[in-house]
């Protein structure tokens, strides 16, 4: 599993719970209560996939820095540029 992905897959689990309480609620005609689960849902899916793309910028950053370790600073090579030619 990649990083990020669990706490997404709960998150989204929570949100998907809240869904369907949002359903129960506006079917017992509790409106109020069923427009705040459901804003919370909303809020819940938001935050889940933050979660999952600051996973995925975790692991662009530790891939990054450890193609740094093992290739160093190398100093690129010169480009062809119009003078050498």
């Amino acid at each position: 599993m990649r990083r990020g992905e669990g706490k997404y897959l709960l998150i989204d689990t929570l949100s998907a719970i809240l869904g369907a309480g949002t359903v129960f609620l506006f079917v017992k005609d509790h409106i109020l209560l069923g427009l705040a689960a459901g804003a919370a849902s909303f809020l819940l899916i938001s935050v889940a996939h933050r979660a999952l793309d600051n996973g995925r910028i975790d692991e662009a950053l530790e891939a990054k820095a450890e193609y740094d370790r093992f290739h160093g600073d190398d100093p690129e090579p010169d480009s062809p540029t119009a003078e050498h030619r």
